[in-house]
């Protein structure tokens, strides 16, 4: 069975390059920068390369540049060397609605190594739009489970595996034949694929509903816990208060700016340790949990530069009584619940239930910030904190803020952090503009 490799002979390469080749005639230069796509879109019945690497639709385009900069950018990061380009097969790449992809296209013209193989996989995954990862490599095609994790064997985590589908016809070998019948263009908008493998696409498998599943165990365990001596449980409005402010700062140890680096930055924390504001160094979320202190440390430190109503108090309190209130939940929060949810970040989570240490995997810069503010409207809905935010549907709001649900925009300017006083009704849970106050 001839690879990619093969097929690029010489000959061949003259003839491309003089333009004989007959998709270089049809889509000239955008074809030879993708042309392992170009000699597989045509076998399985998908949409030409402009449609997927650029599509011309405002809904399809933003998924394919949210996909390029949270999964093509993130390879680029760990991998220097590596070689992607990345796309997304949409319904209608001509739609302007936001419709989710099918699938998540990376395609790898130098091959990729199995390491960030996997990366791609795990960051589709958390990606949370599509059932599939279709990954692109001058000697193999394959197809991967969205709905399975990365902690999974990669027997479950692969759908299917090909040899360059170059030259293959519809009526080739019963493995081209199987595979194309699983990744042809109607199987893939018809869901079809979905049907003949379900045990690789259980619902319960997506990053969302996983990272749901977690916070619903560790909020049932933080309500439960009655640590010593008091004896007492913790109330609930601290409760969904703490894990709204755990994923939120989360978010911004994880949230990466163009050069890679974290809002959290090592630079930001070890400044933050310098000047007093934490008693020591602490290098991710579960190190600045194990300390009661330096977490309201940093809370505080959060308050004064972000909007919304994650923090105790309410816009408009007097000092005095805002101080009341951060100095409630202080008292009601105890090392133990902050040790709770430090081995929960940290994936150390003591549970019978595999899914409940996944959070090491999360990652939420790429998780879609529209669900991660959806999760505390079933929080709040269920326990009728009516006083509280509710979910604002994210793309009823502009441009940049549409996309991040106003979350730490640009990084705050990392030094300068000046914050605006406006808010949208519905988005007090999660700040609209995070600058800091006047």
């Amino acid at each position: 069975m001839p690879a990619f490799s093969a097929f690029f002979h010489r000959d061949r390469l003259k003839r491309w390059a003089c333009g004989n080749c007959p998709f270089h005639v049809k889509f000239g230069n955008f074809s030879r920068k993708h042309m392992l796509y170009a000699y597989t879109y045509h076998w399985l019945g998908w949409p030409q390369p402009d449609q997927v690497f650029e599509p011309k639709g405002a809904g399809a385009s933003v998924y394919a540049e949210f996909a390029r900069t949270k999964i093509g950018g993130a390879l680029k990061l760990a991998h220097p060397n590596v070689v992607v380009r990345v796309g997304v097969l949409a319904p209608d790449p001509h739609s302007d609605s936001t419709e989710a992809p099918l699938a998540v296209v990376c395609e790898f013209p130098r091959g990729a190594r199995d390491e960030e193989l996997d990366l791609a996989h795990s960051l589709a995954w958390n990606f949370s739009r599509t059932a599939l990862l279709i990954t692109l490599e001058p000697h193999r095609l394959i197809a991967w489970s969205c709905f399975q994790d990365p902690t999974q064997p990669e027997g479950k985590r692969r759908v299917c595996e090909l040899p360059t589908p170059v030259g293959f016809k519809p009526t080739g070998t019963p493995l081209q034949r199987e595979v194309r019948d699983l990744l042809h263009w109607v199987s893939l908008i018809t869901s079809r694929i979905q049907q003949k493998r379900p045990t690789q696409f259980p619902a319960d498998g997506r990053a969302d509903a996983l990272l749901l599943k977690n916070l619903r165990y560790v909020r049932r365990e933080l309500l439960n816990l009655k640590p010593a001596p008091k004896k007492e449980t913790l109330g609930r409005e601290f409760c969904h208060d703490l894990l709204a402010r755990i994923i939120f700062t989360q978010f911004l140890f994880h949230r990466k700016d163009s050069d890679g680096h974290a809002f959290f930055s090592e630079r930001l924390m070890k400044r933050l340790h310098e000047d007093g504001t934490l008693e020591r160094y602490h290098n991710d979320l579960a190190s600045v949990l194990t300390s009661k202190q330096d977490t309201y440390a940093l809370f505080r430190w959060m308050d004064e530069r972000f909007n919304g109503d994650l923090f105790p108090g309410k816009d408009g309190e007097d000092k005095d009584a805002k101080e009341s209130a951060w100095q409630a939940e202080h008292d009601a929060v105890e090392q133990e619940h902050l040790d709770l949810l430090a081995d929960l970040v940290s994936g150390r989570l003591d549970t019978s239930d595999r899914q409940l240490t996944l959070w090491p995997h999360y990652s939420f810069d790429t998780i879609p910030l529209e669900f991660i503010s959806s999760v505390y409207e079933e929080f709040l809905t269920a326990e009728k904190l009516r006083d509280k935010a509710y979910y604002t549907d994210p793309f009823q709001g502009e441009g940049e803020d549409r996309l991040l649900v106003g979350l730490a925009r640009k990084h705050l300017e990392r030094e300068k952090q000046p914050r605006t006083g406006h808010r949208r009704a519905g988005q007090g849970r999660w700040p609209a503009n995070p600058y800091r106050k006047e």
